[in-house]
């Protein structure tokens, strides 16, 4: 099973504040669930695809690399449901899927600044009440790039990739930034040896 990765976990000082949470608490085995997407990321893609570089790379390729599973909760579960699921499976964020039907998103920064700050019973409230229901999805042929910027100007940290209703992965601010700086490293690596190799 892949598990996608994401710019943080929930800190140790967020998960302090929640001083209420049952014992049960680092027990995933309730409502969350795993959710597997359509995406066949097995599927060998053309390298050639990048074109300009690691930033023009699509996020296809890095799905591939990745992989496409998601995990999810439902709207009517608790936020300690939703927790639980951050924790154990050391991401930052969840789908929020209501009948196979994407209805938002539940992260770090909802927990924080929705829930953590108000003060509310994390096992009272209701996903649906604090997810974040404006979610922009994008498709699997955007760059690394185009993701980027949206992600700054948009001030988001996680994108759900679609094509045709369809959910294929998601990719997040810190995956963007790992792709684009491991592939130039590489690049500079290969440089260095083509270097060495004429001065040998």
């Amino acid at each position: 099973m892949v598990n996608y990765s994401s710019v943080g976990t929930i800190s140790v000082a967020a998960l302090r504040l929640l001083g209420d949470m049952p014992a049960s608490f680092g027990n995933a085995s309730s409502a969350p669930k795993h959710y597997r997407s359509g995406y066949f990321y097995g599927r060998a893609i053309d390298a050639g695809m990048a074109g300009g570089g690691p930033m023009e790379s699509p996020l296809s390729m890095l799905l591939v690399e990745k992989g496409s599973d998601l995990y999810s909760v439902s709207p009517m579960d608790s936020v300690a449901d939703a927790v639980r699921l951050l924790v154990s499976e050391h991401i930052g964020c969840a789908l929020v899927m209501d009948n196979d039907l994407l209805a938002g998103v539940f992260s770090e920064r909802d927990l924080l600044t929705r829930v953590v700050g108000p003060g509310l019973d994390v096992e009272a409230t209701r996903v649906q009440d604090v997810m974040t229901a404006d979610v922009l999805t994008v498709p699997p042929k955007l760059t690394v790039r185009e993701a980027l910027m949206i992600c700054t100007e948009r001030r988001i940290r996680h994108l759900p990739v679609e094509r045709d209703g369809v959910l294929l992965g998601m990719v997040s601010l810190g995956d963007l930034a790992r792709w684009a700086i491991r592939q130039q490293q590489e690049a500079i690596t290969d440089l260095m040896r083509y270097i060495h190799g004429e001065q040998a």
